[in-house]
């Protein structure tokens, strides 16, 4: 279909706004996908940029689309594109309180409306900023504290005060966690409380900062397994694994597998790094988290599973053994083979290599095998946030909110 000019524009606005809620997704999703490095990031933040600029140039026109489509999923991503709108376009008193109320209604959605705060500038931000934090609704509380943290003109450790006194947990936890990775050591004395309370969310958050402030060897508390369906499980464990004494940790990971929790086992093995590490990842390169464990060797070893010839195609019918099916029994299984809808949970393997598992052993046992190099797209998103864990440790305050910084910014 032809549209003329008329037509074209706010089918081009339309367009803009829809790939700008897709692609800050698909920018979420990278952080946790072992596949995904800096090249991609910066091809993904380039995107968004370029998404941002268009809506700009619209100003208004922009905001029915964006405003609609919050309405009809009330999703993070279409919140980010909404509250990006409001930003950019200077709406009137109308807009915004539509805006608030969406936010309200959808809680969930508030991640989104918070990152929006990032990506359009700090002066475009302030309004909204100012109007959720003095508001008297929770949900946008949260969505503005994330900002109010690296803004210069704010004292963090007022802004932890106000937060903890505030009745919401998940304010409450916001302002534990920014505690750690923020170094507030002046509010480190509050921190004790919570870890020692009722509510496991509390609980979590005051340990994992507790951790970030170089107490962890006083803490060999593994997260609970029953909060693993949590976002922040794996911030949870990378500061577990580097801080815990090597008992805790090894009883950790056996205390995931026996929760059917293999591959958190296995994260928390990559962040561990050690030789102990090494000896999990080696003896999981045969099982169903093969790719996961073959990444993990690579991250220790500088071994390339693409650059070392050590990976092979993945067996699309595996219930039976390569080397004991005939022609005809291999027929049979790829014609009865159900095809499985892949859990959301796999979908952060997309894109790895399946390892040659012979191959892999073997060069991992090579006492002669040379010194890592760089990956030429950069190092591992999930990576280079673990990295930002151990700065924060060493501590540089605020490495881990540095790291997720647009590479772009609207001026």
């Amino acid at each position: 279909m032809h549209l003329t000019a008329p037509d074209a524009i706010p089918a081009l606005v339309t367009q803009h706004t829809e790939e700008l809620a897709f692609t800050w997704q698909r920018r979420q999703r990278a952080w946790s996908a072992p596949n995904h490095r800096a090249a991609h990031l910066h091809e993904i933040d380039g995107q968004l940029d370029a998404h941002l600029d268009g809506l700009h140039i619209a100003g208004r026109e922009a905001l029915a689309p964006a405003m609609q489509r919050f309405k009809r999923w009330g999703t993070d991503e279409e919140a980010f594109a909404a509250a990006a709108v409001i930003g950019l376009c200077a709406p009137d008193e109308t807009d915004r309180a539509e805006l608030d109320s969406l936010l309200v209604a959808n809680p969930r959605s508030i991640r989104g409306a918070a990152a929006a705060l990032f990506w359009i500038g700090e002066a475009r931000a302030l309004p909204l900023l100012q109007r959720w934090w003095t508001s008297d609704q929770p949900a946008l509380w949260r969505a503005s504290f994330p900002a109010c943290l690296p803004n210069p003109g704010v004292r963090r450790q007022h802004l932890i005060d106000d937060a903890l006194q505030r009745p919401d947990t998940a304010m409450q936890a916001r302002a534990l966690r920014a505690i750690g990775e923020w170094r507030i050591t002046e509010r480190a004395e509050r921190l004790p409380a919570f870890a020692n309370g009722e509510d496991p969310l509390l609980r979590e958050e005051a340990i994992y900062a507790l951790r970030l402030l170089g107490y962890g060897e006083r803490l060999p508390h593994c997260p609970s397994p029953s909060l693993f369906d949590r976002p922040s499980r794996r911030r949870w464990l990378g500061a577990f694994a580097l801080t815990a004494p090597v008992d805790s940790v090894h009883a950790a990971f056996d205390l995931l597998v026996s929760h059917s929790c293999e591959r958190e086992a296995l994260w928390l093995a990559i962040y561990r790094g050690d030789a102990w590490a090494l000896s999990r990842l080696d003896a999981a390169v045969d099982g169903k988290l093969a790719t996961l464990a073959a990444f993990g060797i690579e991250q220790l070893t500088g071994l390339d599973l693409e650059r070392d010839r050590l990976w092979q195609r993945p067996d699309p019918n595996p219930a039976l053994p390569l080397s004991k099916r005939s022609s005809v029994e291999e027929a049979e299984h790829a014609e009865s083979a159900p095809t499985l809808p892949e859990s959301k949970v796999q979908l952060e393997d997309q894109g790895l290599l399946e390892p040659h598992v012979e191959r892999l052993r073997a060069a991992l046992r090579n006492t002669a095998r040379p010194a890592a190099e760089p990956h030429p797209q950069g190092e591992s998103l999930p990576m280079r946030l673990h990295a930002a864990v151990k700065a924060t440790l060493q501590g540089e305050a605020g490495a881990l909110h540095q790291v997720r910084e647009p590479l772009f910014k609207l001026g």
